[in-house]
C-alpha cells in the first residue's frame, strides 16, 4: 500500500468489503438524488434523470449485494463494478455535453461532482484489486 500514513483511500484499498459498502451507499444516494431531488432544479430532462437513476440503483444494489454475500472471487466482482462505474462516468459526461444548453448551473455542478467522485471510486476499486494481487502474488483471497 502506498504512503506511510493511513489515508481513507489506503484503508479502502486494503479493505475491499468496505469499498463495496461505500460504493453501494453511494449508488443509492445517487439514485435518490437523480430520481427525486434533481428533477426540480437540474434542467436535465426527467426521462434522462430516470434512466441515470436506474443505472445508479443497479450499481447500488450490486455493490451492497457484494458487500453482504461475496466472500471469494471478490476481485472479479470488484473489477466489474469498477469498469461499470467508469462507463457510467463516460455516459454521464456525454449526456451532460448533449444537454449542456438546458442544464441549470446547479445541475452542471452536481453532474461534474458526481463524475469526479465516481471516477475516484472506480480508480480506488482498481487499486484495491491490484494491491491484493501484488500482496497475494495473484492468488484469490477471501474477504472478511
Amino acid at each position: 500500500m502506498p504512503a506511510d500514513k493511513p489515508t481513507l483511500t489506503n484503508r479502502l484499498i486494503s479493505n475491499p468489503k468496505q469499498l463495496f459498502l461505500l460504493d453501494g451507499i453511494g449508488g443509492m444516494i445517487s439514485a435518490f438524488m437523480l430520481y427525486v431531488v434533481l428533477k426540480d432544479f437540474s434542467g436535465m430532462p426527467p426521462r434522462v434523470l430516470n434512466q441515470l437513476a436506474a443505472i445508479a440503483l443497479f450499481c447500488g444494489i450490486y455493490s451492497l449485494s457484494c458487500f453482504a454475500f461475496v466472500k471469494s472471487q471478490w476481485k472479479n466482482f470488484m473489477t466489474f463494478i469498477a469498469v461499470f462505474n467508469g462507463c457510467y462516468c463516460v455516459l454521464t459526461l456525454i449526456i451532460v455535453v448533449i444537454h449542456f444548453t438546458v442544464l441549470e448551473p446547479l445541475g452542471s455542478i452536481y453532474f461534474i461532482g458526481e463524475i469526479a467522485i465516481i471516477a475516484k471510486l472506480a480508480i480506488t476499486e482498481f487499486q484495491s484489486v491490484r494491491y491484493h494481487n501484488n500482496k497475494n502474488s495473484g492468488a484469490e483471497s477471501d474477504i472478511a
